[in-house]
C-alpha cells in the first residue's frame, strides 16, 4: 500500500494584504507570530514573507492585482476562514481583540466541543480561535446539532 499524499503535506496559509507593515505587526500582536524571513522589492513591495504562529507557517505578501493576488480588502470579504487550534482560546482571543481584530462570535463554549470565537482582522481575513475542552460522541453531536438549529430557527 502507498502512502497517501497528505503524509508528507503541511498545509500554509497564504494572504496578500494591502499594508504589509502593518498586517507583519498585527499578526506579531494578535497571534504572537514571529517573523522568520522577508523579502521585499526596492519599492517597498513586500515578495515574501514566513511567520511562525506555533508549529504552523503564514506566509503574507503584497498584493499584486495584474497577477490576480488580491486581498480581502480590495475584494470585500474574504471566503476562508484560517483557524487557530490553542490550549488557551481566551488568551488569543484577547490578544486578537487588543490588537484590533473585529469581534463576529463571541468567545463561548459551543455545543460540538470547542471553546473559541470568531474575529476579522484589520486585512478582512476571519480568524477562527479555537480549544478542544469536550469530546462529544457522535450521537451526542448529532442530538446537539439538531437542537441548536431548532433554537436557530426559533429566532
Amino acid at each position: 500500500m502507498s502512502t497517501p499524499l497528505s503524509a508528507s503535506a503541511t498545509l500554509v496559509i497564504s494572504l496578500n494584504v494591502t499594508d504589509p507593515k502593518k498586517a507583519l505587526a498585527f499578526y506579531r500582536d494578535a497571534f504572537g507570530a514571529v517573523l522568520l524571513k522577508e523579502a521585499t522589492s526596492e519599492e517597498g513591495m513586500l515578495i515574501h514573507a514566513e511567520m511562525q504562529i506555533g508549529s504552523s507557517k503564514l506566509l503574507l505578501s503584497s498584493e499584486v492585482p495584474e497577477m490576480g493576488a488580491l486581498s480581502a480588502t480590495t475584494v470585500g470579504a474574504s471566503p476562508t476562514l484560517q483557524c487557530i487550534m490553542t490550549d488557551n482560546a481566551d488568551a488569543f482571543y484577547e490578544s486578537a481583540v487588543n490588537a484590533g481584530a473585529e469581534v463576529l462570535m463571541p468567545l463561548d463554549n459551543y455545543f460540538w466541543g470547542e471553546r473559541g470565537a470568531t474575529v476579522r482582522d484589520p486585512f478582512g481575513y476571519r480568524w477562527s480561535i479555537a480549544q478542544h475542552i469536550e469530546d462529544v460522541e457522535p450521537e451526542e453531536l448529532k442530538r446537539r446539532t439538531k437542537e441548536y438549529m431548532q433554537q436557530q430557527a426559533q429566532q
